[in-house]
């Protein structure tokens, strides 16, 4: 069986476009079942979106990114973004809505985690926690090797966040949390 967080997946390539407005600015995004969120942004991806901490000079790494909504909405905020998925299908799509959204300062690429990538000043991330707690933790274990010196990690769950929190503890100097729509949104630096 496939899930979204697979390289390949079985289910029909049956495209929909949706619209949604975040941080007051219209977006468009097409969207596919295989691909999370299939029917529309989720809660934990707007709370990311709301609350991310970033600035102009900075180098986005979107970790997992879907379709592409998080990265994208960075990309108004950034100097440069770079998304990642291993899911093909993510790809494809992530690749049709920056142009969608007619984006130019970000890119796409399909990879297992962080390899062959460079560094960023901030992973951002929705981290599939339905895979379970080892690809989790990878992710979160490895985010220091690819963020610049005083770069920074942000992610949004919804259970799990004292598992989480602790992870990050090993990684991280500070961790801090914020909570909106029910999710947890942490920055670990």
């Amino acid at each position: 069986m496939s899930h979204y967080y697979s390289e390949d997946v079985t289910a029909p390539l049956k495209i929909a476009r949706i619209t949604e407005m975040i941080l007051g600015r219209m977006y468009q995004f097409d969207i596919a079942p295989g691909v999370f969120s299939s029917k529309k942004v989720d809660k934990g991806t707007m709370a990311l979106c709301e609350l991310m901490e970033l600035n102009e000079s900075q180098k986005v790494l979107d970790m997992g990114c879907g379709f592409g909504v998080i990265g994208i909405v960075a990309s108004s905020y950034v100097s440069e973004v770079h998304m990642r998925d291993i899911n093909k299908r993510a790809v494809y799509l992530t690749k049709r809505n920056i142009k969608l959204n007619k984006i130019k300062n970000a890119s796409v690429s399909q990879g297992n985690l962080y390899e062959g990538l460079d560094k960023f000043n901030i992973i951002l991330t929705n981290p599939p926690i339905s895979s379970g707690m080892d690809l989790v933790g990878l992710m979160i274990d490895e985010a220091p090797k690819h963020l610049y010196e005083g770069g920074n990690l942000q992610l949004v769950i919804r259970k799990g966040v004292n598992i989480i929190k602790e992870r990050l503890e090993k990684s991280f100097e500070k961790v801090n949390i914020k909570k909106k729509y029910g999710y947890y949104i942490i920055f670990a630096s």
